[in-house]
Formats: C-alpha cells, sequence, structure tokens
C-alpha cells in the first residue's frame, strides 16, 4: 500500500510560490503545531512572557505552571485546570491565520491529521 505512494519533501530554501505549488498539488496534508500559533491570538502558554499558569501553580501550592496541566496532578485535584478553563473560557479570542488555514486544508479534503498541543 505504502510502497506505491511517493513523498515529496520540500526543501529548506524553497522559496513560497513552491509552497503554494506543493499546497495545491497535495491530496493529504499532515499538520504539526506547538502553542505559538493560538499565543498569537492572546492564549497564554506556558513558555511565554506572563505568568498565567504559574500564577494558578501559586495559588494551588503546585510546583510550577505545567503542572496545571499534569494529569497526575488534575487526578489529585482538578480545581487548578479548571480555574485556567474559567479565566480563559468564555473568551473573546479570534482564530488565527494559521487555524484558519488548517481548517481550509479540512474544508478542501486534504488534512490528513492535525497534530497539535492545542
Amino acid at each position: 500500500f505504502f510502497a506505491s505512494r511517493t513523498t515529496e519533501r520540500l526543501r529548506a530554501d524553497s522559496d513560497l510560490g513552491r509552497v503554494v505549488d506543493m499546497i495545491s498539488r497535495s491530496k493529504r496534508i499532515l499538520v504539526v503545531t506547538g502553542a505559538g500559533i493560538s499565543a498569537s491570538c492572546g492564549i497564554p502558554t506556558f513558555r511565554g512572557s506572563g505568568d498565567f499558569y504559574a500564577t494558578v501553580a501559586r495559588e494551588f501550592g503546585l510546583p510550577d505552571g505545567q503542572a496545571v496541566m499534569d494529569v497526575r496532578f488534575f487526578r489529585h485535584d482538578p480545581r487548578p485546570f479548571f480555574q485556567v478553563a474559567r479565566r480563559l473560557y468564555p473568551s473573546n479570542y479570534s482564530p488565527s491565520r494559521t487555524h484558519r488555514f488548517i481548517r481550509e486544508l479540512e474544508a478542501a479534503g486534504v488534512l490528513l491529521r492535525d497534530y497539535t498541543q492545542n
């Protein structure tokens, strides 16, 4: 099954036109994104500036901001997670250009998977 398929790779020195050409010819696109695509919308990240997660961690006596989203801490006390959720939602955040691009890939039927931290 996979042996008959070819995968075209993009060289690091490719220009935007080449990227657009490859995307327009692709039938299955895998997207891998990090929290940065949401940071541009104003949603806090663990590594970004600000003290959002660390503040919640301090409020509940957790060792650091990442513990707020750690399932082991959640099982012990889910309140820090829900405190973050309460502060983020409902919100007036708008999707970034990257979010919209991924949605367009899905609408076009070419999005194979979207692996994300978000």
